[in-house]
């Protein structure tokens, strides 16, 4: 009876001999060599119109809204008015930023002061309200584009997401919640440092207690403007996603893969400013023909500023569609990077049965 060893065997002694044999049979693609390359398919979104005309739709409704809270509890900051036509659609990139962040989940942490609270709470809520529907519709998008599936139907992804609001909202407010809890200790560690008056020592072990608790808050106030758009992000990808576990995705993705969103943050920021640019473009030659034509009418200019006051919009619309897009994409890039989960393994509901052929 010959003794045979495992290395016979051509599979096993070809993977022994070569090292990378093994790499190249995984490797089907550019995309498993590079996967921050999948980022790149979630530019259809901002090619999709009526992805576009939803945002565009929703960022009328959120600012109306906003002007009309500013408007209830105090005076519209001047900052925060329409400015002249060519300066607005000339700038959309600090307008686009300031959207971005403003729409967000986590614009909660702009913590206000004490004659802005009423106002704070008025727009965070508002924000919450009307965004977070389209914000997961757009995730889920843009995660089916970074799986290398097709969009969704708009009436079967708005479905989905309006069904996961309520966990959204979950999860947007539970750091929230976390944060206030933990600024208790302060407040009382600040109260026990006016009555220990001018004692130096004390007055310093009372500082160093406040700033460990502080600390505490801060990973948690901060972390959330990560791990709650990547919640959100689960929320819309996972199939039957609980907002606790996915909130704690969030913040596992941002403490264990800093330099891989980092990375994909760069990626999405660098997408998102090209695409920008090219829709100002856009928007600067829509106003230009809008000013060609009208000038031959009198009585235009009000008529003028109006069109390139909502043109002003139109790359705005443009770059937040395809920032919550890029979302869900670096969602799934680091579901990968940190639990070893396959890009493509996104949930798609099941297909509806087709009713039976009438019998004969």
């Amino acid at each position: 009876m010959s003794n045979r060893s495992d290395d016979s065997h051509p599979t096993r002694s070809r993977s022994r001999r070569d090292p990378e044999s093994g790499l190249f049979e995984r490797t089907r693609e550019w995309y498993d060599l590079f996967p921050w390359m999948r980022l790149v398919r979630v530019l259809r979104l901002a090619g999709s119109p009526p992805c576009i005309l939803l945002t565009f739709l929703c960022l009328g409704i959120w600012w109306f809204g906003q002007q009309q809270i500013l408007a209830a509890v105090g005076e519209i900051p001047s900052d925060r008015k329409i400015s002249a036509r060519w300066s607005a659609v000339a700038s959309p990139f600090v307008e686009s930023t300031d959207v971005a962040f403003e729409t967000s989940p986590t614009s909660i942490y702009a913590l206000p002061l004490k004659s802005q609270a009423l106002r704070w709470l008025l727009a965070t809520a508002w924000t919450l309200i009307v965004w977070t529907p389209i914000a997961l519709l757009l995730m889920r998008q843009g995660a089916l584009l970074t799986a290398g599936r097709s969009m969704a139907g708009l009436r079967e992804a708005l479905g989905i997401a309006s069904a996961r609001v309520p966990r959204a909202w979950v999860a947007a407010l539970v750091p929230t919640i976390c944060v206030a809890v933990i600024a208790l200790p302060v407040f009382l560690l600040g109260l026990a440092g006016t009555w220990v008056g001018r004692i130096e020592w004390l007055e310093t072990a009372v500082a160093i207690a406040m700033a460990l608790v502080a600390i505490l808050a801060g990973v948690l106030a901060f972390g959330a403007h990560f791990a709650v758009p990547l919640g959100w992000a689960a929320i819309a990808s996972e199939s039957n996603p609980d907002p606790l576990d996915s909130l704690s995705r969030g913040y596992e993705y941002l403490l264990r893969r800093p330099l891989s969103l980092l990375l994909y943050g760069a990626l999405g920021m660098v997408l998102t400013f090209v695409v920008a640019a090219l829709a100002s473009g856009i928007a600067s030659a829509a106003v230009m023909v809008v000013e060609v034509v009208l000038q031959y009418s009198d009585d235009s200019e009000s008529l003028l500023n109006r069109t390139a006051n909502i043109l002003h919009w139109f790359p705005v619309a443009v770059a937040v569609t395809l920032a919550w897009g890029l979302v869900g994409g670096v969602y799934l890039l680091l579901r990968r990077d940190a639990g070893g989960q396959e890009v493509e393994d996104v949930w798609i509901p099941p297909a509806e049965p087709a009713p039976p052929l009438p019998s004969l």
